[in-house]
């Protein structure tokens, strides 16, 4: 009795490979499959990575404060207009260049007057009320307090530093305790720019930066 061939290995790899595509019966070829019935596929579509989160935008950086304008106050000038200008037209450029003041009376026996922008008050008046004459820009203060303006003082001493800060900075200073009370520094360099305090002693802060500001006072 002849003996069947065997079987190919390829062969048997086909059935099973056509077996688990389409199902196979144990007695004979792949069943059909009804209609409409799936299929499985041999290369199943990969399922899509979700998309990615778009990266946060970076917050917008802060706009930088704007620098506040700078004037120069010394014993010749303030903010550009010379110490000695006639009072009329010292108090056009001041306004013209500080903006809107107020205006007082300078004193009740004194002819003048005092234009002030909130802690710089400037002085019209004599400029020595003892002899008389014309009425100019004499002199100014300066005091503690908010100010749109910074303001380059003599040795750069800002209304509110320590009194001893003012005796250590400012070249020959002197500190007196006042008649009435208050401490008083001056230099001889610049005779008539004064730094008081309130207190007693070199213990206390500066409440006023002044020159030719205490005209009443005379």
């Amino acid at each position: 009795m002849p003996h069947a061939a065997p079987m190919r290995r390829g062969a048997v790899v086909g059935i099973a490979l056509a077996c688990a595509l389409s199902g196979c019966t144990s007695d004979g070829p792949p069943a059909a499959r009804p209609a409409g019935s799936p299929t499985m596929s041999a290369n199943p579509a990969a399922t899509p990575s979700p998309a990615a989160s778009p990266s946060p935008l970076p917050s917008p950086s802060p706009s930088p404060s704007p620098t506040r304008p700078q004037i120069e106050i010394s014993s010749t000038t303030i903010a550009g207009v010379p110490i000695g200008t006639p009072a009329d037209e010292a108090e056009r450029r001041l306004r013209r260049s500080l903006g809107p003041a107020t205006s007082d009376p300078l004193c009740e026996d004194l002819p003048g007057r005092w234009l002030t922008w909130g802690p710089l008050t400037a002085v019209l008046g004599q400029e020595d009320p003892r002899t008389g004459g014309p009425i100019v820009l004499a002199g100014w203060t300066v005091s503690p307090g908010p100010s749109r303006l910074r303001y380059a003082l003599p040795y750069d001493v800002q209304p509110g530093a320590a009194m001893r800060e003012v005796l250590n900075r400012v070249p020959g200073a002197t500190g007196v305790v006042g008649d009435n009370g208050g401490f008083f520094v001056h230099t001889d360099r610049l005779p008539d720019v004064i730094w008081s305090s309130t207190a007693d002693n070199a213990s206390g802060r500066v409440d006023e930066v002044s020159f030719h500001g205490h005209v009443c006072e005379d």
